[in-house]
């Protein structure tokens, strides 16, 4: 042979089935050292269907099943030394759904199950080739996960269990229904290579990235077991209300595997309880009950305390504060002015059994509310912490995931510049609300004084304008008077010039006796008049005009021009006289030529 084998069986016979990738089907009697090779032939339908073989499997009833990558599922026929092949026929929906077979189990019903590249097939009736499949569908949470079968395996309940390239799936009632885990639930890895059950039915699970170990059981069943283990994993399936979880354990190369990187359905339960997983770097051996958990976790104790990433010695005097006052492992308070707020903390748990697996989380109470898990570092660092007091907590698991129930405790206080103190804010408000009061009342104060001296100004002003009005109002009537007195000595004076002139004239015209004889009446002292007055020609004391109209009557001239009117004593001392004109002129006459003071008595 010089073909990869990737599949042995071996019938009730004593016959080992080897099944090679690229030279078909060997069929090796140990008995009597026969070989025979299977190959294709592309002229004889029942040859093989393909030389690249997955998986050869012998049922219960010593049929051996042969699992081609491009021939379909084989049936090898003893009477006739052929085969069966059972294909895709894209003419028939109960044909086989790919050609490309990857694995094939027969249940504890009796039922074949058969894996292929496009969905698990279930085969119906062996004689007719009829199959009934199963795929994936995305709207449908109860259908299996994905379509590339990888292994099947059935356990003691009758749970038929499903590997597929992207999670594992279970079902109970022929595949009506599926349960699925995959990484979106919280499987460790999607890619399922093998699936054996121990004697207390537990799941091993083989991947491409490692071993896990499930153990099933409802939320409440564990509580101990999750509290104490932080190794475990607890997912639920995409069923919706399905009380069953599963726990899963992971194991990587720390623990003894060959390499994270298993081979689909290299894997095998012996009869003494035994597990064997085949991988790229060989093959992992052991037993279930022989894989115990270090079920003692560790304490943990500080080992270093820095600032500013320097190690600090104890009494040590950094910017005027002495750090540790005892050591870092029996320090259970450390205190810090704001200048040393940058620092460090490691860390380490007392546990030496495959310490390099321990694991740590660490939190700061009063910074953080959270766990920070850091897998196998051993340093917490925290910088520009405000100040305040905080309670550093650390807590450790060791290699087998357990994590200490109690944990270590740091109380770190760091104190705040004085400017930041309660005294001094309090000292810094007083003195804001005592300047503030400060201000308000000079404030006050200066708008009271401002307001008293406006009014002193006002009320000055006030009496000065009233002095000044009364002032005013005397001298005004002063001038009023003497505008008065002025008037009326005007209006005297005129009349006196005119009395006078008038007077002389007619002093000068005619004597008394001649005027008695002539100016008998008003009306002829008028005519006198108005010779005297327009002698030289009229013209109109408003406008000025020399054009008018005569009243015979009254001898009153009215302009043409601006209809003005004019007596013929307007202007005269007769115009403001109580007496007759003709008697005035007698007056003037008499008083002028002096005889009105000898007859002052007549008249």
């Amino acid at each position: 042979m010089t073909g990869r084998v990737l599949s042995i069986n071996q019938d009730q016979e004593g016959v080992l089935w080897l099944g090679q990738w690229f030279l078909g089907l060997i069929k090796y009697n140990p008995s009597t050292n026969q070989v025979v090779n299977y190959t294709s032939k592309s002229h004889d339908p029942t040859s093989l269907g393909a030389d690249n073989i997955f998986t050869t499997y012998v049922d219960n009833d010593n049929n051996v099943w042969i699992c081609t990558w491009g021939g379909g599922l084989n049936l090898f026929n003893r009477e006739k030394n052929s085969f069966t092949r059972y294909t895709v026929n894209n003419n028939d929906r109960n044909s086989l759904s790919s050609n490309y077979v990857s694995t094939i189990f027969k249940d504890s019903k009796g039922n074949h199950w058969i894996g292929t590249l496009n969905g698990l097939n279930l085969l119906k009736e062996k004689e007719s080739g009829s199959f009934l499949s199963f795929k994936h569908n995305p709207a449908d949470a109860t259908s299996i996960s994905n379509d590339f079968i990888s292994c099947i395996n059935e356990t003691r309940d009758g749970t038929l269990w499903i590997g597929t390239q992207e999670g594992l799936n279970k079902t109970n009632d022929l595949g009506n229904t599926f349960v699925s885990y995959t990484r979106s639930n919280g499987l460790p890895n999607d890619a399922i290579m093998g699936i054996l059950e121990d004697d207390h039915g537990n799941l091993w699970i083989s991947t491409d990235d490692g071993v896990f170990k499930i153990t099933f059981g409802r939320l409440e069943e564990q509580d101990a077991l999750v509290n104490s283990n932080g190794e475990i994993t607890i997912i639920k399936s995409s069923v919706l209300n399905d009380p069953n979880q599963l726990f899963i354990k992971r194991f990587n190369i720390d623990d003894g595997l060959q390499s994270k990187e298993f081979i689909a359905r290299a894997c095998l339960k012996s009869r003494s309880g035994e597990m064997f997983l085949g991988g790229i770097n060989g093959f992992n051996i052991f037993h279930p009950d022989s894989i115990r958990d270090n079920m003692h976790p560790p304490s943990v104790v500080l080992t270093k305390f820095q600032l500013f990433n320097k190690d600090v010695s104890l009494g040590e005097v950094i910017n005027g504060d002495t750090i540790l006052k005892k050591a870092i492992t029996e320090a259970e308070e450390i205190t810090l002015s704001h200048k040393n707020n940058i620092f460090s903390i490691e860390f380490a748990a007392l546990d030496y059994v495959a310490s390099y697996q321990n694991k740590y989380a660490y939190k700061l109470e009063g910074f953080e509310d959270h766990w920070n898990y850091i897998e196998t570092d051993r340093k917490a660092a925290y910088t520009n912490l405000n100040p305040g007091e905080y309670v550093f907590k650390v807590k450790a698991s060791n290699n087998d995931g357990w994590w200490s129930d109690e944990e270590t405790t740091l109380t770190i206080i760091i104190t705040p510049p004085f400017w930041k103190t309660w005294w001094f804010k309090a000292l810094v408000v007083a003195a804001v609300l005592g300047i503030t009061f400060i201000l308000i009342e000079l404030r006050l104060y200066t708008m009271k004084n401002q307001k008293r001296i406006l009014e002193l100004k006002v009320k000055a002003r006030t009496e000065q304008v009233v002095a000044q009005k009364d002032q005013i109002q005397a001298q005004s009537n002063r001038i009023r008077h003497m505008n008065e007195v002025l008037r009326k000595y005007n209006i005297e004076l005129e009349d006196n010039v005119h009395h006078l002139s008038e007077a002389r004239v007619m002093q000068k015209l005619i004597s008394f006796d001649e005027f008695k004889k002539i100016y008998k009446d008003e009306a002829a002292c008028c005519k006198f008049l108005e010779g005297l007055k327009w002698n030289n020609g009229y013209t109109c004391k408003k406008c000025g005009g020399h054009e008018y109209c005569k009243d015979d009557v009254t001898l009153m001239r009215r302009c043409k021009k601006c209809n003005y009117k004019e007596s013929v004593t307007c202007g005269t001392i007769f115009h403001r006289l109580h007496f007759p004109i003709d008697k005035a002129i007698y007056i003037l006459i008499l008083t002028g030529s002096g005889i009105g003071n000898k007859n002052r008595c007549k008249i």
